[in-house]
This record gives C-alpha cells, sequence and structure tokens, in this order.
C-alpha cells in the first residue's frame, strides 16, 4: 500500500536542453529529500498515533509496520519524476487497518492516518523545493 508522487516537465532543445538536464537532476534530488522527509513523518506517526484502546502511546509492538514505511523516488528521465510512499518493500497486512482505522471487539480504532498526512506533507516538501530548483536553474 503506498501513493505516489509525480512531476512531468517537457523537453527542450539547445541551451535549454543543458539546462533541462539541470533542472532534471535538481527535481529529482527534491523528490528524494521529499521523499525520505515524508518516510520520517509516517514513522513518527505511526509511533506516535494512540489507537485509544490499548491505552498506550503509537501502534508499535514488533516494528514492522513502521520499519516498512518508506519514501523513494522509483523513476526519474527527461520527462518527469515518480516518488513512491508508503509500505513498498513488504506490506504488513494490518497496516490498511491501523491507517483507516477499524472495530474491535466493539471498540472503535481510529485511524491514524500516517500514509495520508505523510503524502500531505511530502507534496508540499516537493512543491517548495522544485520551485526552488525553477528559480535556481531558470531564474
Amino acid at each position: 500500500m503506498g501513493v505516489k508522487t509525480s512531476g512531468a516537465f517537457k523537453r527542450a532543445g539547445g541551451d535549454a536542453k543543458r539546462k533541462n538536464k539541470q533542472f532534471v537532476t535538481c527535481i529529482t534530488k527534491a523528490m528524494g529529500s521529499a521523499m525520505r522527509f515524508g518516510a520520517e513523518v509516517g514513522k513518527d506517526t505511526i509511533e506516535t498515533s494512540g489507537t485509544g484502546y490499548e491505552g498506550r502511546r503509537g501502534r508499535v509492538k514488533s516494528g514492522k509496520m513502521r520499519d516498512s514505511f518508506d519514501g523513494k523516488v522509483v523513476d526519474s528521465n527527461d520527462t518527469q519524476v515518480v516518488g513512491q510512499l508508503g509500505w513498498l518493500s513488504s506490506d504488513p497486512f494490518y497496516a490498511k487497518y491501523q491507517e483507516h482505522g477499524f472495530t474491535v471487539s466493539g471498540h472503535q480504532v481510529e485511524g491514524m492516518m500516517a500514509l495520508r498526512n505523510a503524502g500531505e506533507d511530502v507534496w508540499d516538501e516537493f512543491k517548495r523545493d522544485a520551485n526552488a530548483c525553477v528559480r535556481e536553474i531558470y531564474g
């Protein structure tokens, strides 16, 4: 279970081609930074979001759900950069229940919204850094 964030852009020729290459490098770094930030936000949410059911802080027992939450750049070329965030390499079956909430023994367990909140933070971080790339490369 994960979410993808991507940015698409047009190819350019001549001197603009050199600048486009610089832009792709810069924006790929921006996406990588945003994905790492999102992974930390998601892990922090998993560690601190209580269930309201067991009376403990966080949702970490074995650490599998937290440790498998990650963010990375999955594609980068001269027209797009794509990052993916969430449970990428191993998807504990219970992550989707913890993310969205569920009922157990008549008790409602609120969703932790780790992926949703981290995804929103990733998008904000990426937009800020992508705008800095545009200013840096194209003035």
